[in-house]
């Protein structure tokens, strides 16, 4: 099984280190956490824990992400 790791920022530019990743709007992350969460898709509750991702996820899985992501 082959994974990746990835984090959300809430942010105009990508952080290159810990201060600018502390500088994220953090309501925000909250704001998409609860709402994932809401639309049962789980992830990290913290912006600074990585996404561990996997081929194992199916379409089925991506398109709820999907459609979760866009009820925010």
């Amino acid at each position: 099984m082959e994974t990746g790791m990835i984090s959300v920022f809430f942010r105009s530019k990508v952080p290159k280190n810990f201060d600018e990743a502390k500088s994220s709007d953090l309501d925000m992350f909250q704001k998409f956490f609860r709402s994932l969460i809401k639309n049962g898709v789980l992830i990290p509750p913290s912006p600074f824990e990585a996404w561990f991702l996997s081929i194992s996820h199916s379409e089925e899985d991506i398109e709820k992400f999907s459609k979760a992501i866009k009820q925010i």
